[in-house]
């Protein structure tokens, strides 16, 4: 078999699976939310706060990078603060 056909079965290959896909997210993303499933579409703050689980993949706000340098610079002020209130208190 001569290279050229080789290329170009690879590249029609390619294409047809970059077809399949494309499809799939087109058809996915127009598929309805279930009954029932509606509430779960868009996590919200306060839903993610209530829930214990921080390694949960649609807990964006414990995920977020952001949100987790904030908890932490909070944490390192108070114990500052706390740190203060005990040099006073002695």
């Amino acid at each position: 078999m001569p290279d050229w056909v080789r290329w170009l079965l690879a590249v029609g290959i390619l294409v047809v699976l970059l077809a399949i896909f494309i499809i799939s997210f087109v058809l996915y993303r127009k598929t309805p939310v279930p009954k029932g499933c509606e509430e779960f579409e868009k996590p919200s703050e306060a839903k993610c706060h209530g829930c214990n689980q921080t390694e949960c993949h649609f807990n964006l706000y414990y995920n977020d990078p952001v949100e987790k340098a904030k908890e932490e610079v909070q944490q390192e002020q108070t114990e500052e603060q706390r740190q203060e209130t005990q040099k006073e208190e002695n």
